[in-house]
């Protein structure tokens, strides 16, 4: 099915979801699935640091998220989002993971050098968590759909994906997650 830019992008991938073979749904998880689990971790390490009583649980906490982060942007728009884009190059979404990525990096500079038991570390935390839940609302609403409808082999992506991952947690010194 050839891609139109005039047909609105619901219906794009309504249509892409349709003529997809069966076992798509299946091939699908293996990608987005790594993702969602990183979503997941990142959201769990962020609101913890966010509900941390002590500085040094926060410090801890705060560069448990800025290694995890750091690894799932460079796996996510290397290869996941790269992938995506190339074929859904005409409605690729107009919120911009890679802005998105840039907001929370910006921010985590910030947090990284501000000291942990000031009031601007804590609401930049919250904001943090914030941003973080909405790059996950808008993976979830507007990429997923993308890749699911797509006719790219999302277990190779995952695949590629996950290797990428393990080398770069191997460059930092961190176990496999």
């Amino acid at each position: 099915m050839s891609l139109s830019t005039t047909m609105p992008l619901n219906a794009l991938v309504n249509a892409r979801t349709a003529s997809a073979p069966s076992a798509g749904f299946d091939v699908e998880l293996d990608a987005m699935a790594s993702l969602r689990a990183d979503h997941e971790a990142l959201y769990c390490l962020s609101r913890s640091c966010q509900l941390a009583s002590s500085l040094a649980q926060k410090q801890v906490l705060l560069a448990q998220v800025v290694s995890a982060f750091a690894v799932h942007v460079q796996v996510d728009e290397e290869i996941f989002y790269a992938d995506v884009k190339a074929e859904w190059s005409a409605h690729w979404p107009s919120f911009s993971a890679g802005a998105g990525h840039n907001s929370a990096r910006q921010l985590m500079r910030q947090l990284v050098q501000a000291p942990g038991n000031s009031v601007s570390f804590d609401a930049k935390v919250t904001r943090l968590c914030d941003l973080v839940r909405q790059h996950i609302q808008e993976a979830n609403d507007e990429v997923f759909p993308m890749a699911q409808a797509s006719s790219l082999n999302l277990v190779d992506i995952g695949a590629r994906m996950a290797a990428r991952k393990a080398d770069l947690l191997t460059r930092r010194g961190h176990e496999h997650v």
